[in-house]
Parts: C-alpha cells; structure tokens; sequence
C-alpha cells in the first residue's frame, strides 16, 4: 500500500489521475447503462458489441490517461504494436462479458462474466506497461502486482454480481467496476521498479507522450461519441417501438402508464391521460410520480388512501391492497402495478364500474334473499307455535278420551277428530320440514334403530284404509336388513309413511307393495313403493318432486293432499346421500326407488316399549287447556305433577326441591322458559344440587330454536302437540342419560 501511495505522490501528475478516474467512471456508467437498454429490449448477443465497445475502450482510455500522468523523471516512449493491442483486449473482454451474463440474474454467470472482464483489464494493464520504453532496466515486484491481478478480477465478478442483483441505485455496479479498474492500474504501476541506465537509447520509431495524448483523447472522444450514438440508437428504437404501440395501447379498454428507474413517467395511453384529465392534470413526459401526487390533491378519495402521505411507489401499493379506486365521473377502477427489470414500473388502472355494480346488485339481492328467508323462518316458527298450541289441545285430549269406554258411535267420532289432527300435524311438519331445509337449517341424527321394524311401523296405519278401499297392501322386508342400523330412523319412517300414503291415495283397485332389501353391492339399502293405480303421464314426472304440485292440479282433482311428501322426501333423500327415483304410465300405476347409503350398527338399542313412569314433575305451562293435556296424559301413569303457570313460578317451585323432572313450555308470561332454564341452572350451582334433567315441550321446534334449548342447560325437546308415545321416549331418553340415573318403575 506505501509502494501505491508514494507511486501516486512522487511519479504521478494528481490532474492528471483525476481524468483518469473521471474517464474511467463515465465510461462504465455508459457502457453499463447501454448494456442495460439493450438487455431490456431484448435484443440479440451481436447488440453486445456497442456496450462493449464503449466499456472496453473506457477502460484503455484510463490506463493511458494515466500513463501520460505517470512521470518518472525520465524519457518515455510507446510501443505502436503493443499499444494498440492493449486496445483490443478489453474491448473483447468486455463484450464477451455482457454476452455472457446478459440480464440473467445467475450468480455463476456473473461470476464468469467478471472473471472475463477483470482478466482482460489485467492483460491490457500488462500490455500497455509492456508498450513502454524508458532508458531504464524494469523489474516487478511480483507480490504487489499479484495482488493487484487478484483485486481486478474479484472487483469486476463483485461488480457484475451486484448489477444482477437488481440494486436500486444502477449505478453501484459500474461505480465498483470503474474504482476496481483504478485500483488494478496504480496497485500495478506501484509494482514497477525503474534502475535508470543511461547507456539505454530509445528507438527513433516510438510513440511520444504528445501522440500519447491525442491518441488517448480520440478515444475519449470516441467512447462519448459511441455513447451517444448507441443511446440515441436506443432512444429512436424506443419511440419508433412505442409509436407502434401506441395506436393499439390508445385503445385498450384499460390505462396504462410507464414510470422510469427516476419514478417519472415516460408513456402512457389515452385512457390514463382521460383519467388525468378529470383531475385537471394534463400528462408529459417526465412528469414525476410526486409532482403527480401533489398534482391530485383535490381528489378526496386519494388524500384519504394516502393519509398526508406524498404519493410514491411504495404508497402505490398501499393504494393497491386497497381495493378500488373511484374516479370523480362514477366509475371504478382496479389498479395494478409490476415493476420492470430498470427500476421503474407499469400502472395499469382496470375499469370494473360494470362488475362493481353487478356485486352490489348481488349483494343487496342476497341481503334481501336473506331478509326474506328470515322473515319466512320468523313467520313459520310464529304459525308453528300459533297453531301446534290448540291442536296441542285437540289431540292431547283425544287420545285421554280413547282410554276410557266409549260407545261405538262416539268412538268413530272421536276416531275422525284424531285422523283430521294428525293429518293438519302432519301437514303442519311437512311445511317445517320444507322450510328448515330451503334454509339449510335441517339437521339430520345419527342413531341406532330397528329398520325393519321402522317400515313396518311407518306401514301399518295404511293397512285399515286399504282394506277399507279393497286394495292390497302388502310389506317385503328381505331377512337381510334384519337388525340395527345407523342413521335417522325418524326420518326414513317419514319418507316410508310419505311414499305408501301417496301410493294408496292414487289406487282405486290392484294393490301397494312396499319393498325393502340391500342393494347389489351392498353399500345400502334400496327401499320400493309400486302401486296399480292411476299413474302419471312422463310430462307430468318433471315436476312431481316440486313443493305443492300433483299430476292433476285442477281445483276438481279427486285426490286430496298438498303435494308435499314427495317433495319433501326427495329433498330428504338428498340430505342423506342418497336418492329418489320415480317411474309411471299413465293409468298403469308407479313406482317409487329410494336408495339410501346406509350402515349396520354395532350396537343394539334399547327396548322402544313405553313403561309407565313413577316421577315427580315439575311442568311450566301457561296454557290451561296444555296443562288438562298433561295432567291428563301423565297422571293416569303414576306420575306426581305439579303445574306453574309461568316460568317465575316454575323456579320458585323448583327451589323448593324433590322434582325428578322439569317439563318447560316456552312462550310464557313473566319469564319465559329459555330464561327460566338459566335460572333453575344457576339455582343448581349455587346450591351444589344434582342436576334435574329439564324437557322443552314446545311448538317452537325450528334448528336454530333447539340449538338454543341446549345452549341454556335443556336436554330435549318435545314438539307440540304432543304424541303420547313421543312425550314417554324423550321422557325415558333423558332419564336414562341423568347420571345418577332417576327411578324409574315399571307398572
């Protein structure tokens, strides 16, 4: 290092280095500069040449600009051979570089290109030195200019490497490249030791430092002429390609605007200047991202996505993650922006009026879907409850009245009052039914159950109307559906019930076969309704599994019904994984295949007989007549009850102890059930109590309904009206499941 200073201190004009070094770096920013236009332009390996050209000779230019710096006291002469051929190094080296690397960011080709590029600025250092001639004996120091050798090469790869890397600021690689050429030079000139002697006599043929000078200054002079006649060949190359892009960017649906390395703009379509334009700012080249953003202040919507903050790249992005962008004439705009391979980026600003306003349709029509199925599931549970209470009523006391003697008269009496509650009931569930599942609330359980026994049970209330009719009604169980299996029990006795019903309603004469077996495979179980009767024409099929429709929909039909078993069965089917299919001719009957993907359990239920009960119950119930129906239903079996008329009233009895059982109405004056559950349970905690199993019984039974039973400390629930047999099962099922189990006696 002292070698190079005292070099540079005693044997070097120091104006003279300055130009040097300010060649050496105007050179590599222009020779870099144009390799990067090029390599952005995509042009061809031969295009290499000019920023080679431009590189190479700057690099030739430096040494010799520093030769004639160099002044050591003594006469000096030039080589015309050895300098000339000092030229050609670089200038290959250089072009074999950037042919090597062009734009594809491998550190390995950087490498290569810099080991390239280093080892030929060190050949022509070496060359040039060799070119001189002084009366004097050379010798190196061999360690000094290894060293140097070695700072060349790692420089120009370390340059190269950096460039590839996609640095902000361009100009960092060839600023590394120009101070890695500078370095290699004095580190060099630092290694040569002169012994003067003067019996050495310089050739007459040489080249004086005066030729020196003027040779050193046409090629500055030619490397500023080569840089500018490559830029302005690229220049006129970008404006000739934009010119003939710019009639079809002009119409592009969308704006488009090119921003340079400097954040400035440089293109852009008429769509972006439109745009502009509604901000009253008129576009120019080299207009500047912040002057732009300084420019639109009046746009509210931009103040407020940049939040004071001056428009730059980086808020650009923060803009983007936005969203959409309004404009001042109503529409809307989508923008994107990608960067380019020079540091600047592309705007695109997409027009999406059309499909913003489309998504607002959308959405305040699926608001509206949404307001309206709430307000038919409000309108369903209010008429569920509305009329399940007095049909609660009607057949509650119906069946007290079948316990008891009863002449022949006034049982089939009370016979049709039971068949027309049971038929509104029925009706009454399938319209919840349909409605729970149009709104996805319809949850289907899994249990263990008796599949045989739950078709011929769903059967069995058909056999008296068809021997009434003279029809046959006939049930096949194959023996290989014997035993339990998983699933909705409940619900395949529905889709049964809904299939004979309809097939006996439709047949005057022949007979009704319900068939049940597995399927080929044995992944299910294939469960068949066939009937002779009127059957139905292939039109009418299309549209026999809509709600409300029958083949024969005249007022004048001849068969009654809703049409909304099959509905709902079909759509029950679907829920279930599984399928409803229906065939028919008219006035040759039908034929209806359910095909359920059912599975055999593992594990017996328990029995389903009803035992008589000896409890002591607590029922919340406001309605006189439900609490004659419950007394009515519940006494007879050895069951204590006392009534509350309203859910305060229930936790003041609760509180005073010895309930086996709470049964919970739920719309009741004072304090209704919900809030009365809470309060039994809190009542429970607070006194350490065992917990009583509390039994909803409500008309109120829609998902959503049950869903916050359970969530206020119930254990089930019993819909209104109340079926004798399934008010003793969730009676039993809850008990059952109480730990420590209650009593529980058999009469």
């Amino acid at each position: 290092m002292y070698a190079v200073i005292t070099c540079l201190r005693d044997e070097h004009d120091l104006w003279l280095v300055a130009i040097a070094a300010a060649i050496c770096i105007a050179s590599a920013l222009a020779g870099f500069a144009s390799y990067h236009r090029a390599v952005m332009a995509r042009r061809p390996a031969a295009w290499m040449i000019g920023p080679g050209l431009v590189a190479g000779m700057g690099v030739w230019a430096t040494h010799f600009m520093a030769m004639l710096a160099y002044q050591p006291m003594l006469d000096i002469g030039y080589r015309l051979d050895l300098t000339l051929g000092s030229m050609v190094a670089p200038v290959l080296g250089m072009t074999a570089a950037f042919i090597l690397v062009r734009g594809r960011p491998a550190p390995a080709l950087a490498l290569g290109g810099g080991l390239i590029a280093g080892a030929s600025v060190a050949v022509m250092h070496f060359m040039g030195v060799a070119a001189v001639r002084v009366p004097a004996v050379v010798t190196w120091d061999l360690v000094l200019a290894g060293i140097a050798c070695v700072i060349g090469v790692a420089g120009a790869s370390l340059a190269f490497m950096i460039d590839q890397g996609r640095a902000r600021d361009r100009r960092a690689g060839p600023l590394l490249m120009a101070a890695t050429i500078c370095i290699l030079h004095f580190s060099a000139m630092g290694a040569v030791i002169l012994r003067p002697d003067a019996s050495m006599v310089l050739d007459g043929d040489l080249i004086s430092r005066q030729a020196l000078a003027l040779a050193t200054g046409a090629a500055v002079l030619l490397i500023l002429s080569a840089a500018v006649v490559i830029q302005l060949v690229e220049r006129l190359t970008q404006r000739a390609t934009l010119g003939a892009l710019a009639g079809a960017l002009d119409s592009a649906p969308s704006a488009l605007a090119f921003f340079n390395g400097a954040q400035r703009l440089i293109f852009w379509n008429a769509p972006y200047a439109q745009i502009l334009e509604l901000y009253g700012v008129r576009p120019h080249e080299g207009l500047s991202l912040t002057a732009l953003g300084q420019r639109l202040v009046n746009s509210e919507v931009l103040q407020t996505r940049l939040k004071g903050a001056s428009l730059s790249r980086i808020a650009l992005d923060d803009i983007v993650a936005q969203g959409a962008f309004p404009t001042p004439d109503g529409r809307v705009f989508r923008i994107e922006v990608g960067d380019t391979p020079d540091g600047g980026f592309v705007l695109v600003m997409h027009d999406v009026t059309e499909q913003t306003l489309a998504s607002e349709a959308l959405a305040r029509a699926r608001d509206a879907a949404e307001a309206a199925s709430r307000a038919k599931s409000d309108f369903l549970a209010n008429m569920s409850h509305e009329v399940r209470t007095p049909l609660n009523g009607v057949l509650g006391m119906a069946q007290v009245m079948d316990r008891h003697p009863l002449c022949e008269a006034q049982r089939e009496r009370l016979s049709i009052i039971r068949e027309s509650g049971a038929t509104l009931l029925t009706l009454l569930d399938d319209v919840l039914d349909i409605a729970k599942i149009e709104a996805g609330r319809l949850e289907l359980e899994a249990q263990d159950f008796d599949l045989a026994a739950r078709i011929r049970a769903a059967c069995a209330p058909f056999v008296p109307e068809a021997e009434a009719k003279g029809v046959g009604f006939t049930v096949e169980i194959s023996p290989a559906l014997q035993g339990h299996w998983r699933g909705d029990g409940a619900r395949i006795a529905q889709m049964v019930s809904a299939l004979a019903s309809n097939g006996l309603k439709f047949t005057e004469r022949g007979e009704v076969v319900v068939r049940a077996a597995l399927q080929a495979d044995e992944s299910g179980v294939v469960i068949t309704v066939q009937d002779t009767g009127v059957g139905m024409a292939e039109d009418d099929l299309e549209r026999l599994f809509e709600a409300f429709a029958q083949a024969d929909a005249s007022a004048t039909r001849r068969h009654g019904g809703a049409g909304l078993g099959l509905a709902m069965t079909h759509r029950l089917a679907g829920l279930m994984g599984g399928v409803l299919q229906a065939t028919s001719r008219s006035g040759q009957g039908s034929l209806f295949t359910l095909v359920l993907p059912l599975e055999r359990s593992t594990v017996a239920p328990g029995a389903d007989d009803e035992e008589p009960l000896a409890l002591r119950i607590l029922a919340a119930e406001d309605n006189r007549t439900n609490q004659q129906v419950l007394s009515a239903l519940l006494t007879p079996l050895g069951a204590e009850l006392v009534l509350a008329d309203d859910g305060q009233a229930a936790v003041e009895a609760f509180a005073q102890g010895g309930f086996d059982l709470v049964l919970m109405d739920i719309q009741m004056p004072r304090m209704n059930g919900v809030e009365a559950s809470r309060a039994i349970r809190a009542l429970e905690a607070e006194r350490g109590l065992p917990r009583t199993p509390i039994l909803a019984v409500t008309a109120n039974v829609m998902t959503h309904q049950l869903q916050e039973y359970t969530a206020v400390g119930m254990d089930d629930a019993v819909a209104k009206p109340l079926r004798v047999e399934a008010l003793l099962q969730a009676i039993v099922n809850v008990l059952d499941a109480a730990e420590p189990a209650e009593a529980l006696s058999v009469a």
